[in-house]
């Protein structure tokens, strides 16, 4: 049985400056857990396997299950549910508040954290299980059981078409496709392995969608080291860039820290040309993944092809040809002596940049720079208003963030570069008014998609003093939220309305459905912007959605994803169906009696 080992680090290489607090990871026990245990565990797998294409989350049960039983858990009072227009009293909410605080203090850690998973892409365990295989330690580093949850994670998650998706919730894609059925296949699954011929369906789909050399560039990257695809087929990476003066507008340092730090091995391994072992499993692969015979594959085409289902913009032909002649013309040159000199060096570059992130990051790397919280010092104070008031500034939550962090600071130490700051906010402010769109939505970056962005418009207003009465941004976006509410009284946002993907517009939930962080979303900007002094109904019906909502322990329903990154990808934060309802529940008990409650 599997068990969440939390702030253990018996490992010698790991390096903790805390004693490893915050740090879990899975265990297998053969003999942990009673029959009884076990027996609710797989039913619990069987339940999600079943429900699969409807429900795409595990919401955490496992870990939620055991943590449950590990904690001395508060009684639960029985829950309440309310009638479409019945009073929400504050007997009712100080109960759905005390069931919500106490499910969710049942499912901390020991040393103090909340654990929870980070899932969603599923392009993270695939590049994992190639490095793996490439360097000969699949068996040393994942145990028999862990590669069995592995294949099982990549079962449950394929499409009913065959194929699978750049995340749980997506269509299938080549890029999903073809790492997904890679990894089943170098973890020893055969050709035509799994229930209802899993392997062969996802190898269809790739066949019937064009083969592996429509793959995008990542997946030619990972195709090639691995030695399924050929170098010749990848458009140019040349670790050259790393020579470039810091001030060239095309440096790399100016790239997105998480381009950044993917690119610069990347472009070390295309300067080496590394090619993993060939092996006849890889040979297999070869003949696997393409219509055509492998030796006969035009990989200069293959350079530019992408199947459809992957390609968000058309390539401009002024790209093609840049990457034309860097490696019809540039790429010959810098192969020879004396320019070969040349790309030792910037390899050495590179790799240097590679150890220096590693021992910085204490080997987290790219997992260091998520949810941290910005420290204002007198030496980077400056430099940082600069940075989210900058020309290349894209998101109104960093801003927002930005703005309610220094009027906090402006409460606590309102001596300290008083006019600075002041004239700080004023920008953020006219920044946060001057992106917003003609219907009152902020777009939103990091979550899905115009109900998240408009809730940090909405807070960075407020928070400068701004309100319903007082601000024109904030009753467009009032009236943006109202026209969004459903006739359930929730709202309910696709992963779809962010722009790259495909509609650009706001896109309900499929069937119209409510969803509980959203509303959470929706409700707390509603109550910051002081439209419960104007109407309180729309936030009353919001409010009796969550408490109708919440589960007999409880807890709230794992729904659809509400996170998204990088215009494309969406990414599950199990905790938010948690933290967000508790939080708009709690502003709306504020708002309501203007008192503490009692526990």
């Amino acid at each position: 049985m599997w068990k969440l080992k939390i702030a253990e680090g018996k490992d010698p290489w790991l390096v903790s400056i805390n004693d490893h607090v915050g740090r879990q990871h899975w265990e297998f026990d053969h003999e942990a857990g009673t029959p009884e245990e076990r027996a609710e565990v797989e039913m619990v797998r069987e339940e999600f396997k079943k429900n699969r294409f409807k429900n795409r989350q595990s919401a955490d049960l496992l870990m939620r299950m055991q943590l449950r039983k590990e904690n001395t858990s508060l009684a639960i009072p029985k829950g309440i549910k309310l009638k479409e227009t019945e009073e929400i009293t504050e007997e009712a909410m100080d109960t759905t508040l005390k069931r919500s605080i106490n499910f969710f203090s049942s499912i901390q850690a020991h040393d103090g954290h909340w654990p929870a998973e980070s899932a969603g892409p599923l392009f993270f365990l695939p590049p994992l299980v190639i490095a793996l295989h490439i360097t000969g330690a699949t068996n040393a580093i994942l145990s028999p059981e862990h590669q069995k949850e592995i294949k099982r994670y990549i079962y449950n998650h394929q499409n009913e078409d065959g194929g699978w998706g750049l995340h749980i919730e997506g269509n299938s894609t080549m890029f999903g496709s073809a790492i997904s059925y890679i990894a089943l296949r170098l973890l020893g699954e055969g050709p035509d392995d799994g229930e209802d011929n899993a392997v062969a369906r996802g190898r269809q789909w790739i066949l019937d969608h064009g083969g592996a050399t429509a793959i995008p560039s990542w997946g030619k990257f990972w195709l090639t080291v691995l030695g399924a695809y050929e170098w010749d087929g990848c458009n140019p990476m040349p670790p050259e860039f790393w020579l470039l003066p810091e001030i060239s507008p095309i440096h790399p340092g100016k790239m997105l820290c998480y381009c950044r730090l993917v690119y610069m091995p990347m472009s070390y391994l295309y300067g080496k040309r590394f090619v993993g072992p060939i092996t006849p499993l890889i040979l297999s692969l070869r003949t696997e993944l393409y219509n055509e015979p492998y030796n006969e594959i035009n990989w200069n085409k293959a350079r530019n092809t992408c199947a459809k289902e992957d390609l968000y913009y058309p390539h401009p032909l002024v790209q093609d040809m840049v990457w034309g002649f860097l490696h019809n013309f540039v790429e010959p040159v810098l192969n020879r002596w004396p320019f070969s000199k040349l790309r030792e060096k910037s390899m050495k570059i590179a790799m240097g940049h590679v150890h220096y992130e590693d021992l910085n990051s204490r080997y987290l790397c790219i997992g260091c720079v998520d949810e941290y919280v910005f420290v204002f010092r007198n030496s980077i104070l400056q430099s940082s208003l600069k940075m989210f008031l900058s020309k290349e500034s894209k998101y109104v939550e960093c801003t927002s963030s930005a703005i309610q962090g220094l009027t906090l600071f402006k409460q606590l130490y309102p001596g300290h570069r008083k006019k600075e700051i002041e004239k700080s906010i004023a920008k953020g402010i006219h920044y946060v008014e001057e992106t917003q769109n003609s219907d009152g939505s902020w777009y939103g970056c990091w979550g899905i998609c115009y109900t998240y962005g408009t809730w940090f418009g909405v807070e960075a207003l407020a928070s400068s003093g701004k309100n319903y009465n007082n601000s024109l941004a904030l009753r467009k976006a009032c009236h943006f939220l109202l026209s969004k509410q459903l006739p359930d009284g929730g709202w309910g946002e696709n992963y779809l309305s962010s722009p790259i993907i495909v509609n650009q517009v706001y896109t309900n939930l499929e069937g119209n459905k409510s969803n509980l962080v959203q509303t959470s979303w929706a409700l707390l900007s509603l109550i910051k912007a002081g439209f419960g002094d104007v109407d309180p109904t729309p936030i009353e019906r919001g409010i009796r959605v969550l408490i109708n909502s919440q589960m007999d322990d409880g807890d709230f329903p794992q729904q659809e994803i509400t996170r998204v990154f990088m215009k494309t990808c969406t990414l599950n934060y199990s905790s938010y169906r948690n933290i967000f309802p508790i939080w708009a529940l709690g502003e709306y008990r504020h708002l309501q009696a203007r008192k503490p409650i009692r526990f």
